[in-house]
């Protein structure tokens, strides 16, 4: 069965090339949504798919390293019904 989650990311996540490679990552893994840059400075994601297959995503998330430095500090993470919307991963305009 097919969730939503929706996926707030803590830490020192803007800037980094962080957005690019969560879309690698997810388009890797079969994931649909969406990765976009909040104005508070975390970052948001928004995924449908098995559940088990978004715990993996939030595993690598959370274990993201930039040049020995641990760049993720905190994932909110909230499930719903998928709504099947989207065909793609894709990375969307600033939300500020």
């Amino acid at each position: 069965m097919q969730v939503r989650a929706t996926i707030i990311v803590h830490g020192h996540v803007q800037g980094v090339g962080f957005r690019a490679s969560t879309k690698a990552i997810a388009q890797g893994m079969g994931l649909k949504g969406y990765v976009q840059n909040m104005s508070d400075g975390t970052v948001k994601i928004v995924v449908e798919n098995e559940p088990e297959t978004i715990k993996r995503l939030v595993k690598i998330l959370k274990s993201r390293e930039l040049l020995g430095n641990k760049i993720v500090s905190d994932v909110e993470i909230t499930s719903e019904d998928s709504k099947n919307e989207f065909n793609t991963f894709e990375i969307k305009r600033y939300d500020g």
